[in-house]
C-alpha cells in the first residue's frame, strides 16, 4: 500500500504515536545521562561524554516536539484569527529563546489584520520563518516583522540581516529536508508555504548573498 492510499487521519495518528515513542525513549536517555553525571568518581572524558549524550537527547526531544506540531497543522476548524496578536505571540516565543542574540521588531499599523484560518498552523508558519532568520544570524542581528493590509490581502514581511543565500540555494529552499545547516531538519520554509497556500495565500522569498533575506506571506484578508 502506498502512503497516498492511507487515510490522512490514520497516517497522522501513526506519526503522532511514533513521535511519542521517540520522545519517551529520548527522555529516559536524557534522565540517565543527567543522573550519571552526579557520580563524583567519573573521569573528565566520561563526564563530557555524558554531557554530550544529554545535549543530543535534548536536541532530539526538541525535534520530536517540532515534528509533533507539524503533523496536525490545519486539522482544526478554521476561525477568525487576529494576525497582529498571533505575530506578537510568535515573536515573543522566539524572543524568549533567542532574545539575547537577536532583536525582533514588530511593525503593524492601527488597522485590524484578520483572516479566517487555523491559528495553530499560522503561528507555526511564523515561528518557522523566524527561526530561519535567527539561524541565518549566528552572530546576532535584527529581524523586522512588518504587517499591513493592501486591498483584499494581508502582507506579512519577515526581513533578517543574515548572510543571505545564493540563487542555487534559493532554488532549492522549499524542498523538504533540504538544508545548508548541520543538524537542522530543513522543512521550515516548506511547512510555512504549505500553511500559507492552505489558507488561499502564498509565500515569497527574496535573498542575496550579503544582503539578508526577506520572506513574505500573503494571506486573504477577512472582509470587515
Amino acid at each position: 500500500m502506498r502512503t497516498s492510499d492511507i487515510p490522512e487521519e490514520v497516517f497522522n495518528r501513526a506519526i503522532r504515536e511514533i513521535v511519542h515513542e521517540i520522545n519517551d525513549i529520548l527522555g529516559v536517555i536524557r534522565s540517565m545521562a543527567q543522573f550519571l553525571q552526579g557520580n563524583e568518581g567519573l573521569g573528565e572524558s566520561v563526564r563530557e561524554g555524558l554531557k554530550l549524550i544529554e545535549e543530543t537527547a535534548e536536541e532530539g526531544i526538541a525535534f520530536a516536539k517540532r515534528l509533533r506540531r507539524i503533523v496536525p497543522v490545519l486539522s482544526t476548524e478554521p476561525r477568525e484569527v487576529d494576525l497582529k496578536e498571533l505575530l506578537g505571540e510568535a515573536a515573543e516565543e522566539i524572543r524568549a529563546k533567542h532574545g539575547r542574540d537577536v532583536e525582533l521588531r514588530l511593525i503593524v499599523g492601527d488597522r485590524e489584520l484578520k483572516a479566517i484560518g487555523d491559528p495553530e498552523g499560522l503561528k507555526l508558519a511564523f515561528e518557522e520563518i523566524l527561526m530561519n532568520g535567527v539561524e541565518a544570524m549566528p552572530q546576532g542581528g535584527r529581524i523586522e516583522i512588518r504587517a499591513e493590509a493592501e486591498g483584499g490581502e494581508v502582507l506579512i514581511d519577515f526581513a533578517d540581516e543574515g548572510e543571505g543565500i545564493s540563487d542555487e540555494v534559493k532554488a532549492r529552499a522549499f524542498e523538504p529536508f533540504f538544508t545548508t545547516k548541520q543538524g537542522r531538519l530543513g522543512i521550515g520554509l516548506n511547512v510555512a508555504r504549505g500553511v500559507a497556500r492552505a489558507h488561499g495565500g502564498d509565500l515569497e522569498l527574496e535573498s542575496e548573498p550579503g544582503k539578508g533575506t526577506r520572506v513574505r506571506i500573503v494571506l486573504p484578508r477577512e472582509s470587515s
